[in-house]
């Protein structure tokens, strides 16, 4: 028992001379480091009365050097303390301390529990009880039905009804379709249901003269670019007719020119478009000097360079 007690007791004397050297050394490290601090004010003072009287260059070289040297005693100052205080293991042994880590903990859940259900208990359903109706025998009675004495139906003679004539129908001036040649402005054969749906324009069928003879229409072309409606006039051959007079009109007046050598005439269109298509415009054109068609409902598609139709009559005898 003794022994230990003498063990111990020698053991915590060693640990306190090694800790009173530590802080000898310490002290003395000190003790060094301000004598070292203290020459250097002493030379920093010397220095700066040395400056005074050298060139502009010369003192920015000595401000950088001594920058340099307040800059290294300001490091190995804390570390040599530093190293004194942990024996040597320096700054990363006295900061490093131990991170501490969060475990997170797992939330509590509800357990869904079941629903009891209700179950009904059965009834007792009444059955009715079958009851016998009595029911009475039908007795026939006999019946006399009487005979009907034959009647003398008299006969009434018809008188006569006259039979109505129905009135004579009064003639009206309803667009007959003809038979032409139509062609767009890509000379592709068309017919006057396109021309109709396109332009909205028709042909009016005229009455023949006295002698028969008659201009009719005979084509539609359609034309894009120029603003005037041309109308040829041919004979009964086919031949230009110059000389003859073709009126075009419209709601508001009319014009009457005559065809040249070659047997047309143009004749103006300006403002009179078919806005929508198919909706029709308002000039109407007739050979004057005879009978003759008449096309009606012309003009210039709207949206369009002038697109029209030109038109062809043709004496028919």
């Amino acid at each position: 028992m003794k022994k230990r007690l003498f063990d111990s007791s020698s053991l915590f004397s060693e640990r306190i001379k090694v800790a009173a050297a530590r802080i000898r050394l310490f002290l003395a490290r000190l003790l060094s480091l301000g004598q070292g601090v203290r020459t250097l004010i002493f030379a920093f003072r010397e220095l700066v009365r040395w400056q005074v009287h050298q060139r502009r260059a010369v003192r920015v070289q000595l401000g950088v050097v001594f920058l340099l040297l307040i800059w290294l005693c300001g490091v190995s100052a804390p570390t040599a303390v530093i190293s004194s205080m942990t024996n040597g293991e320096g700054m990363a042994t006295l900061l490093a301390t131990p991170t501490p880590t969060f475990t997170p903990s797992p939330m509590p859940t509800d357990t869904p529990t079941s629903t009891p259900t209700f179950t009904p208990r059965p009834t007792d359903t009444p059955v009715p009880s079958p009851t016998s109706t009595p029911t009475e025998l039908a007795t026939a009675t006999p019946t006399e039905t009487p005979v009907p004495a034959p009647t003398a139906t008299p006969v009434v003679a018809a008188a006569p009804t006259a039979t109505p004539v129905p009135p004579t129908a009064t003639p009206t001036s309803t667009p007959i379709p003809i038979q032409v040649a139509v062609y767009d402005m890509h000379d592709n054969p068309r017919d006057m249901e396109w021309v109709d749906q396109t332009y909205g324009s028709w042909i009016e069928k005229g009455t023949p003269a006295v002698d028969g003879s008659i201009f009719r229409v005979v084509e539609l072309r359609e034309i894009e670019g120029p603003v005037t409606i041309k109308v040829w006039v041919r004979d009964s051959a086919g031949n230009p007719l110059p000389g003859m007079s073709v009126r075009c009109s419209w709601p508001e007046g009319e014009e009457i020119k005559s065809t040249e050598e070659d047997g047309a005439v143009s004749l103006c269109a300006m403002g009179d478009y078919i806005i929508p298509w198919g909706s029709g415009g308002g000039r109407s054109m007739e050979v004057l000097g005879g009978a003759s068609d008449i096309a009606r409902a012309l003009g210039m598609l709207g949206a369009t360079n002038h697109r029209h139709l030109d038109v062809v009559f043709q004496l028919m005898p």
